[in-house]
């Protein structure tokens, strides 16, 4: 277990980005998060009768930007809203008023800054779709600038439950008879030392459902014990988060945050915070780095999935076809140039970026020789027009000399991290150029996607290195 996080973690830019073959319906859901915005949500959060300034800034603290918790009354749930909204937190509306008057709830809660969205029903049958569908459409009738929220089974659910032959038709029915705007389910796949099999088809399944929809969906990771359910570390996080995040979910629940209540069924223990003293236990801790782990690497996969979408809605070749032995070489370019910045910062910041170059241009040159040593010999130089001596010119000084040379002084002062995310901006660079000449077309998608790529460069060139973190908390402890 402790390293299947790490296929998630490299295939997610793809699997997350991929495009649906269904045509998607275009919707436009406002209040929803923004591009490169995660959000990160905390069931059974901080009780009603804890509800403090301290008790939502610890929350905050743990990476979390959203709370859902069952509030006694109407006036529990504004009290909840006023303290959250002082630090930051968005709350999702649940409290009896809202089934019982729906519509003067909604108005109440409407424009408070800190509503995110209504909650209606944990894990509904199939039978109960028509009631809910009444429900969530007197609701958005009243306030359709938020969402409803409603989280369904997984696949693992009997089917006297989902009431449908398959999980995929119990996914797809509920999205016919109860029109939200985004889409949950929970799904729980660490069972003692084991990882269920049907997980990954659960994932896919949703994942697929929700393009189809043209919606996005938010996933779980278990972060609460209870039979047979172990008590989490932090590769069982990993797995399951960058799992979700790999198949394009776009937000991530914790259940739970507070320990439940004791019942029949479940013997819930060892939640982040434990119910009755309120103290944080190391599943805090972890579900903090986890969620540091979620917004170091946002802006890497928003910039990836803006780079990602330019070469996808872009022509391909001479031809106009996608070539699959190109693609995989520019994979393992990009791969080896990672590697890299990374593995051999020391190197470059060691020695001079002149040595640098030298040295590595020199092997190069060596490599590139005894590859191409054929096709270059056969080459009628001569016959060369100045056009084309020109361009080999540009080539060889500003795209390749400059630009290479530029790199190591550069990461002198940046880490690999911010040096490598640069990279995202040069299909950006080369759109504009080839619709410039003519080569390409610029539309609303492409400024979209390029609108991703300076957003994610911006994350990462905000974000803070371990070493930066470090020593603040070193600072703080002093």
């Amino acid at each position: 277990m402790k390293k299947l996080w790490l296929l998630p973690l490299l295939t997610a830019a793809l699997i997350g980005c991929r495009p649906s073959q269904e045509k998607q319906s275009v919707r436009c859901w406002p209040k929803l998060p923004s591009a490169g915005e995660m959000t990160v949500l905390a069931w059974y959060g901080i009780p009603s009768d804890c509800t403090s300034v301290e008790r939502f800034e610890e929350l905050k603290a743990a990476g979390f930007t959203h709370q859902f918790t069952e509030y006694p009354d109407a006036e529990a749930m504004a009290r909840a809203l006023d303290t959250a909204e002082r630090v930051g937190i968005r709350l999702i509306v649940s409290c009896p008023e809202l089934k019982a008057e729906p519509e003067a709830t909604v108005r109440r809660f409407m424009n408070h800054p800190a509503t995110a969205g209504y909650f209606l029903r944990d894990e509904p049958w199939a039978d109960d779709f028509a009631e809910l569908g009444a429900w969530a459409a007197r609701i958005r009738a009243t306030d359709d600038t938020h969402y409803c929220y409603l989280n369904l089974f997984p696949n693992y659910a009997p089917c006297e439950t989902l009431k449908t032959d398959s999980y995929r038709e119990y996914v797809n029915r509920f999205d016919r008879e109860v029109p939200l705007q985004l889409l949950s389910f929970d799904h729980y796949p660490v069972v003692g030392d084991t990882c269920r099999p049907e997980w990954y088809e659960n994932l896919e399944i949703f994942s697929d459902e929700a393009r189809k929809a043209g919606k996005p969906f938010w996933a779980f990771a278990l972060a609460t014990a209870h039979e047979p359910y172990p008590i989490p570390d932090l590769a069982q996080l990993r797995l399951q988060v960058y799992s979700d995040l790999a198949y394009g979910a776009q937000g991530i629940q914790y259940f739970t945050y507070w320990t439940p209540e004791k019942n029949p069924t479940w013997d819930f223990h060892h939640a982040p915070v434990e119910r009755s003293s309120g103290r944080r236990t190391d599943v805090y801790d972890k579900i903090k780095q986890m969620n540091a782990e979620i917004r170091a690497l946002s802006g890497v996969f928003l910039g990836c999935a803006g780079a990602l979408l330019l070469i996808l809605v872009s022509r391909h070749g001479t031809g106009h076809t996608s070539s699959v032995k190109g693609d995989v070489l520019c994979l393992v370019s990009a791969v080896s140039y990672a590697t890299y910045l990374t593995a051999f910062r020391n190197v470059i910041v060691k020695y001079s970026p002149v040595t640098t170059m030298k040295w590595m241009f020199l092997f190069a040159a060596v490599v590139a020789a005894a590859v191409y040593y054929r096709p270059l010999a056969a080459v009628d130089y001569a016959a060369l027009a100045p056009r084309t001596w020109a361009g080999i010119g540009y080539v060889v000084v500003c795209s390749t000399f400059l630009s290479y040379f530029m790199v190591p002084i550069g990461q002198r002062y940046l880490r690999p991290t911010v040096v490598s995310m640069y990279n995202y901006v040069q299909p950006v660079v080369a759109v504009l150029f080839s619709v410039a000449i003519g080569l390409d077309s610029f539309g609303f998608t492409k400024a979209a996607a390029a609108l991703c790529v300076f957003a994610g460069v911006w994350l990462v060139t905000k974000s803070k290195s371990r070493a930066q973190v470090e020593a603040e908390a070193g600072m703080k402890k002093g």
